[in-house]
């Protein structure tokens, strides 16, 4: 597996970490925090619900000036991630904390009461989410799927052009 992602990536700026790809995710251990006391565990994000928020704030950042696949390939993923936060919790709030919300168990409606959520333990948990797993892997599975249809449009243009050789 490690030599087909290696070979999918060829050819783009940076490798994706290896904690992003294979069956790393799997069995890595979600991000937890600490807020008023309590410990809070994020828990996987679903491919169908939280993937499409994810992909729909990505989007925002993007019309925005936040650049993550740049980033990816630069290897400033963090920055731009931490500019990512800056933006949705401006532009797209509900959608934002929606997200954060649905991943430790709790209405959003939770992030309003200062007594839960202290607004300074708000960058951990900004952080706990920035460095979860399952985003990490989403913005990794980017990167790899455009790498492998770069292979793919390279693989058609040598067969046809070795099809169109054999034909002369």
């Amino acid at each position: 597996m490690t030599e087909e992602i290696q070979s999918m990536t060829e050819g783009a700026a940076t490798p994706p970490p290896p904690e992003t790809v294979g069956a790393a995710p799997l069995f890595a251990e979600m991000p937890s925090f600490e807020a008023a006391g309590k410990t809070y565990q994020m828990r996987r994000l679903r491919p169908r619900t939280d993937h499409t928020r994810l992909a729909r704030l990505l989007r925002i950042g993007d019309e925005n000036g936040v650049k993550i696949k740049q980033a990816w390939a630069d290897g400033t993923l963090g920055e731009e991630l931490s500019k990512l936060v800056e933006v949705v919790i401006e532009r797209a709030p509900d959608d934002f904390y929606g997200l954060l919300a649905s991943t430790i168990g709790v209405e959003s409606a939770a992030f309003d009461d200062p007594e839960q959520f202290p607004p300074e333990t708000m960058v951990f948990i900004y952080l706990a989410f920035m460095a979860h797993p399952d985003v990490l892997s989403f913005f990794g599975l980017r990167a790899i799927t455009a790498a492998a249809a770069r292979q793919a449009e390279q693989t058609q243009a040598n067969s046809t052009e070795a099809s169109s050789d054999s034909s002369i």
